[in-house]
């Protein structure tokens, strides 16, 4: 897992080096960053009944979904 955030944390550091936009370096991916998080926890949030139907991997992967993008924000700011 942490090898995984030490190459994702270098991609996404080229990422916004290479971006210039009207608002900024950081906007754009804060804005979409953000829009990804609000819809994860509200998918977790509404399934969280669903999780002893066999639904437990789905679970589990939108909530490693929220983890790493919550990583990649922290990385922003």
């Amino acid at each position: 897992m942490c090898i995984f955030d030490g190459f994702s944390d270098l991609i996404v550091g080229s990422l916004i080096d290479k971006t210039d936009g009207k608002l900024g370096k950081f906007h754009l991916y804060n804005v979409i960053g953000n829009i990804i998080l609000t819809v994860t926890v509200l998918l977790i949030f509404f399934m969280f009944h669903l999780v002893r139907k066999n639904l437990y991997l789905i679970y589990r992967v939108l909530y490693r979904l929220y983890l790493r993008v919550y990583i990649k924000q922290l990385v922003l700011t």
